[in-house]
């Protein structure tokens, strides 16, 4: 490997890295939330629409029934012996950005900065 790729591939690591570290003020961490859920809704969407399907086609059921009971697929819910199963895509990095920002503005109140 030559140095020109070596130099191009750090500096696309250190962009990537300067992207993911950036200040997150407590007037932007609602935007922020936002952003996270539009992007969680967009990749659970489409899982959501196969379990409505599966449900009609090969269990038969209603389309209404499927569709209420799907219409929360993805999110975090109850399990029945009290724990909470977690819900789907808070691992993308605008999630976990978003998560650790709130958690640091609920921890320290008067702080109006948040960086990683």
């Amino acid at each position: 490997m030559n140095i020109t790729v070596k130099l191009a591939a750090l500096s696309l690591s250190v962009a990537a890295s300067a992207a993911s570290t950036e200040e997150v003020t407590r007037d932007a961490l609602p935007s922020l939330l936002a952003q996270c859920q539009q992007q969680r809704e967009a990749k659970i969407a489409p899982l959501r629409a196969q379990a409505i399907e599966t449900c009609i086609n090969e269990k038969r059921k209603d389309p209404s029934y499927c569709e209420n009971y799907y219409r929360t697929y993805g999110n975090a819910k109850r399990r029945s012996n009290g724990t909470m199963m977690p819900g789907m895509f808070w691992d993308l990095p605008v999630c976990e950005r978003a998560l650790a920002a709130e958690k640091y503005f609920k921890k320290y109140p008067s702080r109006g900065v948040f960086s990683p």
